[in-house]
C-alpha cells in the first residue's frame, strides 16, 4: 500500500469472449492473446493478467452492477471490495430548453443514446429492439477509426426514424437541448 493511504480504482472493464474475439487487433496473434487472457480469467481468475493491480486496491468502483459482477467473477475480487458508483449528470442538462433541438431537427419525445458508437455499447441491439416500435431514436456520437464499420452496420440496420448525429462537444448547447427534447429530464 502507499504510505498508509487508501487506494481506490475506478474500473472500466468489459470482459466478454465476444469482445475478445471482435475487438480490433493489429494481427491474429494479438487477437489470440486476448482470447487466451479471457479464458484464463474464467478458468483461473487468480492468474488473470492485471489482477494484481486490482487486488492492491482497497476498493474498486465500477459504474454498473454488471461490471461489478464481471470483476468479481473474472478476477475473484471479493464482492465487499467492489462498490458501484453510477455516472453523474451535469445539472445544466436538467435546466436545458428543448427548443434548439426541436427547431433544428423537428423531434421531441424520443430515445436518446449518446457516446462513442462501438460494439461494446451495442447501439445495434437498441436499433433492433426499437425497429417495430413507434419510438424515435437519436444517436449522438462518432465512431473512431476502428469502429467505422460498426457505425455503418448500425446505419444499414436503422429505419428512417433513426437520426444519427456526429459527436457533439460536451458544452454544445445542442447536446443539452437534445436531452431536454427527448423527454428524459
Amino acid at each position: 500500500k502507499c504510505s498508509g493511504l487508501k487506494v481506490v480504482v475506478e474500473t472500466m472493464y468489459w470482459g466478454s469472449m465476444r469482445h475478445a474475439l471482435t475487438a480490433p487487433a493489429a494481427d491474429p496473434l494479438r487477437r489470440a492473446k486476448r482470447v487466451m487472457e479471457h479464458l484464463i480469467k474464467l478458468a483461473a481468475p487468480w492468474g488473470a493478467p492485471n489482477r494484481w493491480a486490482l487486488m492492491m486496491a482497497d476498493a474498486l468502483v465500477p459504474n454498473s452492477e454488471i461490471e461489478a459482477r464481471l470483476l468479481h467473477r473474472h478476477f475473484a475480487i471479493p464482492r465487499e471490495r467492489i462498490n458501484v458508483v453510477y455516472n453523474g449528470v451535469d445539472p445544466r442538462f436538467a435546466q436545458a430548453s428543448p427548443d434548439l433541438f426541436i427547431e433544428k431537427y423537428g423531434l421531441r419525445d424520443f430515445i436518446l443514446c449518446t457516446g462513442i458508437v462501438e460494439e461494446r455499447k451495442n447501439q445495434l441491439a437498441l436499433i433492433r429492439c426499437l425497429k417495430d416500435s413507434n419510438l424515435g431514436l437519436v444517436i449522438i456520437g462518432g465512431a473512431p477509426g476502428p469502429h467505422q464499420s460498426y457505425l455503418q452496420e448500425c446505419r444499414d440496420e436503422a429505419r428512417d426514424e433513426v437520426l444519427f448525429i456526429d459527436a457533439l462537444d460536451h458544452d454544445d448547447p445542442l447536446l443539452s437541448s437534445a436531452y431536454a427534447a427527448c423527454g428524459a429530464l
